[in-house]
């Protein structure tokens, strides 16, 4: 038998369930196939949710900054907020906690 995926009662062979359902990373611009995590709003593969400059994933319980829907370390998020002009307030950008980002797998079963 094919491989297929189940949502919500229902088996979809691979080809329909991606162009039906498919996550896209926010990183990437790409279908999620796999393990994906979702953190600000927005679902990641996880080797594209790194900081935006330093390009390095979090560690541990780390915590990372949001600063225009991006994530950011913290070292790489205070050089990026004091150099960008930026309209928001320091307030309305956000520490997302490691216990906000939200770790998922897509399960094909066969």
């Amino acid at each position: 038998m094919d491989s297929y995926i189940v949502k919500d009662g229902m088996p979809y062979c691979l080809d329909d369930f991606f162009t039906l359902h498919a996550r896209t990373c926010h990183g990437c611009d790409t279908i999620i196939t796999g393990s994906y995590i979702e953190a600000m709003a927005n679902y990641w593969h996880p080797d594209c949710f790194v900081c935006q400059k330093c390009r390095l994933p979090p560690e541990g319980n780390e915590n990372i900054y949001e600063l225009n829907a991006l994530p950011f370390c913290l070292k790489c998020y205070h050089e990026v907020a004091s150099s960008v002009n930026n309209a928001r307030t320091k307030s309305q950008n956000k520490v997302l906690k490691n216990s906000e980002i939200t770790k998922h797998h897509t399960v094909i079963k066969s």
